[in-house]
């Protein structure tokens, strides 16, 4: 069985700034001296036992895009977060999504029309007792992904059936009760894999209100072809512990590398790009 990706390109390690990962979702902040709007969907404020006041927070407010798509921002006055699927916001779906520099742009251009100033790379500063350290913007969590066809709906069923038996290092595939997605390491604080069908996703959003607005052609786009997507989430400790927690860090080719050096699809002699 071979795994053709959609834009039909062979794959050749010399041009992988070229190869097709996008990012599906982001949660990103930054502090700010000034001060700023105040927006959020409300304050968490715990009480302890003896009555006071221990901590408030602010809750994230969802801001409300075309197609009942939703991200959520807050800002306290001076710290501006961000965090959802910047592809799907304002767009029908988001089967083709955007690099990581085109999605920081379009999040940034979305808090400019809340008056909100921009998320920036900041500088790399050198502390005594630290060592080097960005300032800017800080990132928590990247998810990255790719689509790949299979050729039919039924050779995508039974290609995740056989990735179910793969290894992620120590973390054994899980395949789900529908048969229609494969994860590893789940519950990870680390990183978390995953590959599913994009038809059966679509389908079961098209039952929700948050789905409804998919095209029938592109639902049958991927049934027709078997498209399915692997996914990574990259999360806090992650980007920590690889210098990637900070914007200024963070290039697209350097998370095309994390992503080669994960796919279970580079395992397989047969893939085709």
């Amino acid at each position: 069985m071979n795994c053709i990706n959609l834009d039909g390109s062979d794959y050749l390690p010399s041009i992988m700034n070229v190869y097709p990962v996008f990012v599906d979702y982001l949660t990103i902040r930054q502090v700010h001296i000034e001060e700023l709007p105040i927006i959020n969907g409300g304050q968490v404020i715990r009480i302890d036992q003896d009555g006071e006041v221990d901590y408030v927070v602010d809750a994230r407010v969802g801001l409300e895009g075309s197609f009942d798509s939703r991200v959520e921002i807050r800002c306290d006055g001076h710290q501006v977060e961000f965090s959802g699927n910047i592809a799907r916001y304002g767009r029908s779906d988001n089967l083709f999504g955007f690099s990581f520099a085109e999605s920081i742009r379009r999040i940034n251009e979305l808090l400019v029309s809340l008056d909100l100033p921009p998320f920036t790379i900041g500088k790399l500063h050198r502390y005594a007792d630290t060592g080097w350290t960005w300032s800017g913007a800080r990132v928590s969590r990247i998810d990255i992904t790719c689509n790949y066809v299979t050729g039919s709906m039924n050779d995508s069923e039974a290609f995740l059936r056989m990735m179910a038996g793969q290894h992620v290092g120590r973390q054994k595939g899980s395949l789900s009760v529908n048969g229609a997605t494969v994860e590893y390491g789940r519950g990870s604080k680390y990183v978390y894999g995953k590959l599913y069908c994009k038809t059966t996703e679509f389908k079961k959003h098209k039952s929700k209100k948050s789905g409804q607005h998919v095209a029938d052609e592109v639902i049958q786009f991927c049934e027709s072809l078997g498209v399915i997507r692997e996914e990574f989430t990259l999360k806090s400790r992650f980007l920590l512990q690889n210098g990637l927690a900070y914007l200024g860090a963070i290039k697209d080719s350097i998370l095309i590398d994390i992503y080669f050096n994960r796919s279970q699809l580079q395992r397989i002699d047969t893939v085709k790009y």
